[in-house]
């Protein structure tokens, strides 16, 4: 079986490679598929802009997985005449680890209306908001299941190995959001004999200087950085740890690395608890509280934006027998 998975504007996203991936991990380990990646995407941040060279109008393929916060998204409407001519030809189309992009009724409205119309083997989704709001609506096979993250550690193994970083945690916010209760978040983590206080390693997937030119020459851009609160991050991670860095593997490997993480960002989160790390999530953009936040309580993590988590290993390893044995069902065996 020759599968392709279609990664779409939002692969420019580092936090998005930590499903995809796993998919295509998994698909291989359960089906013995020869599964691929399909980029056919803008380049930039808007689905006006897509190519007008359709990829995926030309895969040759038996089955295309379309994944992540797609569901009612403006990307796969402007998609949605290749799939369907795609699909003309022949191949199969099922949704994998997939979310609505607005967790609102016209939200679901317009991705019941996209499903409907691809008519796919299957939805299988990455948490059960998505599921309860689709499902009623749509006259496919829809399942509530959890995000393939979950299958991070067997998807990237081996990572990187690091030494001396395992008494610090990881600090991932999206610029001009780091919380103002940062210290008395790393409280909630169990104290190290090794390093009180805790270092923290600030990331981010873009560098800028704490001082200088930079800042001289964009006047009207510094003050409104001061106004949020950006410069005064950036600056306390120069005075601790910081660093950058927009490659999948690398970030990985510093979150597998250190003690723990504290992150607005859900796939940040998501990573650190698959890799059976404490994590907490803080809801402060909205980014964190447009509703992806429900895939952790997937993974067993429902007070996670409460306090600080560990999952249970043993609880966590059938939860994600569970998932391997929906995938199995909705997709058949191997041929």
């Amino acid at each position: 079986m020759r599968i392709a998975i279609l990664s779409g504007h939002w692969s420019a996203n580092v936090g998005n490679f930590y499903f995809q991936r796993p998919i295509q991990w998994l698909l291989d380990d359960l089906l013995g598929a020869d599964v691929s990646f399909a980029f056919d995407g803008p380049s930039v941040w808007s689905p006006r802009l897509k190519d007008p060279l359709s990829l995926t109008r030309a895969l040759d393929t038996d089955l295309l997985i379309l994944s992540g916060p797609i569901l009612g998204s403006r990307y796969l409407q402007s998609i949605l005449e290749d799939i369907l001519s795609l699909k003309a030809r022949g191949p199969d189309i099922a949704f994998l680890s997939a979310g609505l992009e607005n967790y609102t009724d016209s939200g679901a409205s317009q991705a019941a209306a996209q499903i409907n119309a691809i008519e796919p083997l299957c939805v299988l989704t990455r948490d059960e908001p998505t599921a309860q709001r689709i499902e009623s609506l749509v006259d496919v096979r829809v399942e509530a299941g959890m995000c393939f993250s979950a299958f991070l550690p067997e998807s990237v193994h081996p990572l990187a190995e690091m030494r001396g970083l395992e008494d610090s945690i990881y600090v991932n916010f999206d610029p001009g959001t780091h919380p103002q209760n940062l210290d008395s978040l790393t409280d909630e983590f169990p104290a190290s004999p090794h390093a009180l206080p805790r270092p923290l390693i600030h990331a981010s997937t873009i560098q800028f200087p704490s001082s200088g030119s930079m800042f001289t020459f964009l006047g009207r851009l510094q003050r409104t950085m001061r106004a949020i609160g950006f410069r005064d991050d950036y600056e306390k991670a120069y005075q601790q740890m910081d660093f950058y860095s927009d490659n999948p593997y690398t970030v990985l490997s510093l979150i597998n690395a250190t003690g723990g993480t504290i992150s607005n960002r859900v796939h940040t989160c998501a990573a650190a608890l698959a890799f059976g790390k404490r994590a907490r999530y803080v809801k402060n953009s909205s980014r964190s509280t447009d509703g992806r936040f429900a895939l952790l309580a997937g993974f067993g993590a429902r007070n996670i934006d409460q306090e600080s988590v560990q999952l249970n290993s043993s609880d966590f390893e059938l939860r994600k027998g569970s998932l391997r044995g929906q995938v199995r069902s909705l997709l058949g065996s191997p041929q």
